[in-house]
């Protein structure tokens, strides 16, 4: 099944009808055996085998559904690695397809995959109902968060720092991958880890002694780390992002640094003594003692430092003070009448608004970066009053702003409940609560994550994990022992959310409101559309296709990855019917968030109604014989040369569309050629430019050619 829509901003419908056969469901169950293999659950196999009396009932449909999540998260069916006629004692001795090499059920699909693998248990009693499925993938965490990740250290998560390829490519550093690195300090000092931010894999480890960091920020190609011992002095470790090791440090007699910000060319460092420093960005000339340019700014604690194309941004209690850039002179400042101090300070994605938040506090402002002025405050204690599960149990000092960083056109903020809320100016767009401690950190990633198709991402770090979703994983997994088997804590869990833009996170929200409606009514979505629910026009549903009796729907997240459009038909009472996708193109009535639909009664059972009678009614055509009930797998076949003399081609075939990986995988496997020798080329016919297919993109583009060029494998460098 793949749906897609090519406008980015509306939401996806999808009717899922029955998974190859429709059978009627008596009031003591059915019988029958007949489906696709990998998709009939055990219990329909060992009653059809056995011809026994016994009969299953609709848990039989939660099992196919699974394996259809399977089949979307990992990209190929169920069981391909297995010769059919192993499949049904596979899966009736209790195997599942393999999870190992599909990285992205982990670092992409976390609760999707739980909800898979809860899908297929073996006992039908331990499988969820349609309800329970419908609840859970209209649920805003089930869509946005990608990866849990528990931090394994003997040290506690106190900050973090994104590195996303364009930060590499600015450095001339050759990676693709996004990077985390992750602060952990304790009474014995600091650890720096460093993950890869699409597979949560650490990269690297270092240490800082004795020493408790304060900040850490990327500035240009190398990462600076504030950190101070005792009360005596502040040291500034300075990391290369290329080679991820110190490759200098700055010791500060009488000064610890409480905030880092950068310019282009300058690092400015705000001081717990209320200095402000600014260093050349060069590391060359900080190694080469060039003295950097200070300022006493406050007898206070510098709380925040931001760097505008203007000027440098600093806060302290209820002042904001405007430095120039070049010489650190005093342009202007600001001070807050109200109670509040201003905070931290977070430069937004646009350039042109400033957010601050005390942590401690409960205001959270935006400022107007150009006219230097304040937006707006929102009373971010009040939002947390009006959710239902704070209303009195909550002490109030609690409700305390712990974590904030803007994403995209949005602003995420860390409460000491361990909260998370997402706001879109002074809008409440969405709220989780994933942690039952206070949020330590949130961090936006500015790119693409595991499935190369998200706009930003967003991590958070807390002590505590609690799911979020009901029943899918409310613990994580913690290794009892290091590397050298010395006993290691729980130093906290990190999440790994997508960001969404104001407009799509009002669209998600809007249909986990009304999915307890799903079952009941499958006009919900379109009555919704008609009354002007759905916010900004977004939105317009036709009552094109629709019949009385077809399956209710719910949200639930797509494949991220870019595909071609394969030639698919739908069961709809008895009769194979063709999507017609050049009309589906012409019309916005498609959404981009699919809906999954199952059984509205939880029966599999034939549609009995009458259906309405369609204005259009698309064209029937048959493409398969009567007695096929099951849906015909569309393939798609490549002939790549391999290297050598004699010009050996083996043929590899991919289920459509076409996936790299699955690609890759079965060349490797039809070849035996290592992993690293797997490098897909071909040539322009026109220019006779090679090209070497890296991403999904430049597949998708192959495949679209009308004449293809022959695949080749690289020769080894």
């Amino acid at each position: 099944v793949l749906l897609w829509s090519l406008d980015p901003e509306s939401l996806c419908h999808c009717k899922l009808t029955d998974f190859g056969i429709a059978t009627h469901l008596a009031p003591v169950g059915a019988r029958g055996l007949i489906g696709t293999k990998g998709f009939i659950a055990p219990e329909v196999l060992y009653i059809g085998k056995r011809k026994q009396h016994s009969v299953y009932d609709h848990k039989a449909d939660i099992f196919s559904f699974g394996m259809f999540l399977y089949q979307m998260i990992a990209r190929r069916h169920p069981y391909s690695e297995l010769q059919p006629q192993r499949i049904d004692a596979a899966v009736e001795s209790g195997e599942r397809p393999r999870l190992q090499d599909v990285s992205q059920a982990e670092s992409a699909y976390h609760y999707l995959t739980r909800l898979m693998q809860t899908c297929w248990e073996d006992n039908p009693r331990n499988r969820p109902t349609t309800e329970e499925i419908i609840k859970t993938v209209c649920r805003y965490s089930l869509q946005s968060i990608m990866c849990v990740h528990p931090v394994r250290s003997r040290f506690s998560l106190r900050h973090i720092c994104a590195i996303t390829p364009a930060d590499f490519t600015y450095a001339q550093v050759p990676r693709n991958s996004s990077e985390v690195w992750v602060c952990c300090d304790g009474a014995e000092g600091a650890e720096l880890n460093i993950y890869n931010a699409n597979t949560m894999v650490k990269i690297s480890k270092n240490f800082i002694k004795e020493n408790q960091v304060q900040c850490i920020c990327l500035c240009g190609d190398h990462v600076w780390v504030g950190s101070r011992a005792g009360i005596e002095y502040g040291v500034i470790d300075i990391f290369s992002i290329s080679t991820r090791e110190l490759v200098h440090n700055i010791r500060m007699r009488e000064n610890s640094v409480s905030c880092i910000a950068c310019s282009d060319k300058t690092v400015y460092l705000g001081t717990l003594e209320g200095y402000c420093f600014s260093f050349a960005r060069d590391i060359k000339l900080i190694q080469a003692n060039a003295k950097p340019r200070y300022k006493y700014v406050s007898e206070h604690a510098v709380d925040g430092i931001v760097a505008t194309k203007q000027c440098v941004w600093i806060s302290h209690t209820r002042y904001i003070y405007f430095l120039n850039l070049d010489n650190l002179a005093l342009e202007g400042s600001l001070h807050r009448q109200q109670d509040a101090f201003i905070g931290q300070l977070c430069l937004a994605a646009d350039g042109n608004t400033v957010w601050s938040a005390h942590l401690g506090g409960v205001i959270l402002s935006a400022w107007d970066a150009i006219k230097k002025l304040n937006k707006f405050d929102i009373d971010v204690g009040k939002h947390l009053q009006n959710i239902s599960e704070l209303h009195t149990d909550q002490p109030h000092q609690d409700m305390v702003i712990t974590a904030m960083a803007p994403a995209l056109d949005t602003v995420w903020v860390g409460i000491a409940t361990g909260h998370v809320l997402v706001f879109h100016d002074e809008e409440l767009l969405t709220w989780c609560h994933p942690y039952t401690e206070y949020v330590r950190f949130i961090a936006c990633i500015p790119s693409s994550g595991p499935c190369e198709t998200e706009a930003c991402m967003v991590i958070t770090g807390a002590k505590e994990f609690s799911s979020p979703v009901d029943k899918l994983g409310n613990t994580v997994d913690y290794e009892k022992t290091d590397d050298k088997g010395q006993p290691i804590g729980k130093a906290g869990v990190l999440v790994l959310w997508e960001g969404f833009t104001a407009k799509m996170t009002r669209q998600i929200k809007l249909v986990e409101e009304h999915a307890p409606g799903y079952l009941e009514n499958h006009h919900t979505v379109r009555k919704m559309i008609q009354q002007g629910e759905f916010k900004d026009g977004t939105h317009i549903i036709q009552q094109k296709g629709v019949r009385d009796g077809e399956l209710s729907a719910s949200n639930m997240t797509s494949s991220r990855e870019d595909s071609q459009v394969p030639d698919i038909s739908l069961s709809v009472s008895g009769s194979q019917q063709r999507f017609d996708f050049d009309s589906l193109r012409e019309n916005t009535s498609v959404f981009s968030q699919p809906s999954l639909s199952l059984t509205g009664s939880e029966a599999i059972s034939p549609i009995t109604e009458e259906p309405e009678e369609l204005e259009e009614p698309p064209p029937v055509t048959i493409i398969q014989k009567p007695r096929a009930r099951t849906a015909t797998i569309l393939h798609e076949a490549f002939d790549i040369r391999l290297p050598g003399p004699d010009n050996t081609t083996v043929r590899v075939s991919c289920p459509k569309p076409a996936s790299l990986k699955v690609l890759l995988s079965e060349l490797q496997m039809n070849s035996d050629l290592p992993e690293e020798l797997c490098r897909v080329e071909y040539r322009l016919s026109d220019s006779g430019e090679c090209v070497h297919i890296r991403t999904q993109k430049q597949l998708d583009t192959y495949v679209f050619l009308e004449n293809k060029p022959q695949l080749f494998l690289s020769k080894p460098d």
